[in-house]
């Protein structure tokens, strides 16, 4: 590696923006404003390097990029409802975000562009938080085991840096797909040995929250990863050399992490991973909750399909469809399915507007999939962090998320980037 080339004012820039989530939020009751005040004055000095650098990047690029053309039409269709909202105070405060989100987006892609070494900063920057995450929460579990023997019930402790457990396991679960392809590409012993240990830690703190989003996350990955050794195996995409490396580098920490986490637990319990995930049936208060919201959502779906109640609003409306069920003062803040909650908030023109920039994000994924040969294992293990996303997207709310929303921003800007050079160099 040419370091001169890769320590550069892009790098650091972006190392700024995956800091989001560990930012000092100085005593704020609610930490989320002030991650999104930090991304907005990020954006600032993101804007103010470009324009000083005098960065050649053409806009034409962008404005002829599906990703970038439904996410336009999402924000102007978002901005009709405030003719219309009932809360014209939560929709500036949302709509801001979304737009904020939008303009990181456009600004991150440019920094990635003009970066020779645009795929490994993407990877060395990831790995480098995750570090940092593991450290906050792993601590913890650490801690819990050295006095004791590990339970469930002290999941909740292991939320780290982020406001819960569920956030937490996302954004590990989320980089897990990255560290494969870490293991795989460097050949140095040594990192590779570390790569090999933080994989295996990773995967048992994920054990460890037991989050059921993150579990049939965990499913997902390994399925769509043994397809993918399958089907390169026959159409000769890697060689067995290293179809087994890939197998090695995501397979082998999977089964130690479970052997070292079953020995943590006691002798009552054991890491029954497809247990665990059956319990997301009715009869949890946590999924009746859930099924509950998704019901009230398509109830508002159907009697106002067209416009819906208004960017941010969904949380005052929900209000009459949950009365007989709210306690004390706890409202149903978010649907727990952002795509539902994006219906009944801007009808179903909005959420297909919405679903549009997550097809073509996997549109222009896949396109770089077959036309760059030499970076498809980097290609799919995006595909693989997407799908946790995805996942995440239609059980929680990582819309709402400021970390959750970093990633995002971060693997739409690498894959546009990689995708305007390419188009560039043709």
């Amino acid at each position: 590696m040419d370091y001169k080339k890769f320590f550069l004012p892009e790098f650091f820039l972006l190392f700024l923006l995956v800091l989001t989530g560990f930012n000092n939020y100085n005593g704020a009751l609610d930490k989320v404003g002030f991650q999104w005040l930090y991304l907005s004055l990020l954006n600032i000095i993101f804007i103010l390097f470009l324009f000083y650098k005098g960065n050649t990047f053409s806009f034409k690029y962008f404005f002829k990029n599906p990703i970038i053309f439904f996410f336009l039409l999402f924000l102007i269709w978002s901005l009709l409802s405030f003719f219309y909202a009932y809360n014209t105070t939560e929709f500036i405060l949302v709509f801001s975000r979304w737009f904020l989100v939008f303009i990181s987006i456009i600004n991150v892609t440019r920094l990635f562009y003009s970066y020779e070494n645009r795929n490994q900063s993407f990877i060395f920057i990831l790995i480098s938080a995750l570090i940092g995450e593991l450290y906050f929460s792993g601590s913890t579990f650490l801690q819990i085991i050295s006095l004791t023997n590990y339970d469930f019930s002290y999941a909740n402790l292991l939320k780290g840096v982020t406001g819960n457990k569920n956030i937490t396991a996302s954004i590990l679960c989320f980089k897990l797909p990255i560290l494969f392809y870490s293991f795989y590409r460097y050949k140095n012993f040594f990192l590779r040995s570390f790569l090999f240990a933080i994989t295996t830690f990773t995967i048992i703190l994920l054990f460890a929250i037991s989050s059921r989003a993150m579990i049939i996350s965990i499913f997902a990955i390994y399925f769509l990863l043994f397809s993918y050794i399958i089907y390169s195996y026959f159409k000769s995409l890697h060689t067995t050399s290293q179809l087994k490396l890939i197998g090695f580098s995501s397979f082998a920490p999977l089964i130690l992490s479970v052997f070292i986490f079953q020995s943590v637990l006691p002798q009552n319990q054991n890491i029954d991973l497809f247990s665990r995930a059956s319990t997301i049936n009715v009869d949890d208060s946590s999924t009746s909750s859930r099924l509950r919201f998704y019901g009230h959502a398509l109830t508002q779906v159907k009697n106002n399909p067209i416009i819906g109640v208004g960017l941010g609003n969904w949380k005052f409306e929900s209000i009459k469809f949950d009365k007989e069920s709210i306690s004390g003062y706890t409202v149903p803040y978010h649907v727990h399915n952002d795509f539902l909650e994006v219906a009944t908030e801007l009808g179903l023109l909005g959420v297909f507007f919405y679903i549009s920039i997550f097809g073509s994000f996997l549109f222009i994924l896949f396109k770089l999939f077959v036309l760059d040969s030499n970076n498809r294992f980097f290609y799919f293990t995006l595909f693989l962090s997407s799908t946790v996303y995805f996942i995440d997207s239609n059980l929680n709310f990582p819309y709402a998320r400021v970390v959750n929303q970093v990633l995002f921003i971060f693997i739409v800007s690498i894959v546009l980037s990689n995708y305007f050079k390419l188009k560039s160099i043709k």
